[in-house]
């Protein structure tokens, strides 16, 4: 991992982690502070006994609450990720008081089982369209509660209940294969899309050339323009290009 953090930054580009929290070392935020990495996420599902029984893993909350005060300790710029299940849905007054007494902020993701580390998970575990609409409304009331502690925006947590029925919402481009790069723990390469099939592996080609590639050029232009399986991934980004391009529009 820390070859390809030193590339990108060489490159120019913006690094950003986002992971499980639970193999990241002192070492690791060691290296982390030589102001190599832009972000880093970790994902925390609740509560200690929630989130151990989404995961499967004892002490995992524990392990994970101590990572993430050790990077913020070390003035690391991280936050949480809390991704929206049947079982945690009651969870999220908790997380975002987390966030709040930490003085980081909490990101919300909608399960999608399209989504290559969601692939072959039961459907059952997403809530439905209803509860869907409930959870909107209520990050919707807590943004305005909590702005500095929440990302996304009111905006976008209100399109919620429709990308949960459709996500290749037809009058929305897609953000993240337009402006982003990402490379999975095997090395998989993908222009900001977790649906997509790979279009190079860092282990056999260049980034460089990958990036350059008519291969990579192609897909992230059918991601922009959703020729996809469509997901829920990166929904907030989505929300804040498209107002834009419709005010730039309209100036036109």
């Amino acid at each position: 991992m820390f070859w390809l953090i030193i590339l990108s930054k060489k490159l120019g580009l913006r690094v950003a982690i986002a992971t499980n929290g639970s193999l990241i070392t002192d070492d690791d935020i060691e290296f982390l502070q030589k102001k190599l990495i832009d972000h880093i996420t970790i994902s925390i599902h609740g509560s200690e006994e929630v989130h151990n029984s989404i995961v499967r893993v004892k002490n995992s909350y524990k392990r994970l609450d101590n990572t993430v005060k050790k990077l913020k300790a070390a003035g690391l710029p991280v936050d949480i990720a809390f991704t929206v299940l049947k079982q945690n849905m009651k969870e999220i007054n908790f997380i975002v008081e987390y966030a709040k007494n930490l003085n980081i902020k909490v990101g919300f993701n909608i399960f999608d089982n399209k989504l290559y580390f969601f692939k072959g998970i039961d459907d059952h575990l997403a809530p439905s369209v209803e509860e869907m609409k409930t959870v909107s409304c209520i990050l919707s009331q807590l943004k305005k509660q909590y702005p500095n502690h929440i990302n996304g925006t009111v905006r976008a947590f209100k399109i919620i209940p429709e990308l949960v029925q459709d996500s290749r919402l037809p009058y929305y481009y897609c953000a993240r294969t337009l402006l982003e790069i990402f490379i999975d723990s095997f090395g998989n390469v993908m222009p900001g899309c977790w649906v997509m099939s790979p279009v190079g592996n860092i282990k056999k080609q260049s980034l460089i050339d990958i990036w350059k590639s008519e291969k990579y050029k192609k897909q992230r232009m059918k991601g922009f323009i959703k020729q996809c399986p469509g997901c829920t991934c990166g929904y907030e980004l989505d929300v804040m290009l498209n107002l834009k391009r419709r005010k730039i529009s309209k100036r036109i």
